[in-house]
């Protein structure tokens, strides 16, 4: 079963982490640049380890230009404990 995670993406940041939730996102802070695609890329790749799922089953579905993204985890080994309970949330 796939996962669908809206993200609020705030790039520059010091650390990667999730911080909550803002306007129905998980909010997440990068430490990637918003520029040449660096933090879709950035993303993923963060994205793939949090779940243990191959890069290729991270897929960004919208807002690539934005900082409002939803990307779909193809059948995620784990979630994240804090994700668990934003994604309750939402």
């Amino acid at each position: 079963m796939d996962l669908i995670i809206p993200l609020y993406v705030k790039p520059n940041a010091k650390e990667d982490k999730i911080i909550g939730i803002f306007q129905n996102h998980i909010k997440i802070f990068i430490t990637a640049p918003a520029q040449e695609n660096k933090a879709n890329v950035h993303i993923q790749k963060w994205l793939a380890k949090q779940f243990k799922v191959p890069q290729s089953q991270v897929i960004l579905e919208k807002g690539h230009l934005s900082r409002y993204k939803v990307f779909r985890i193809v059948e995620p080994r784990v979630i994240p404990e804090p994700l668990v309970t934003l994604l309750a949330s939402l």
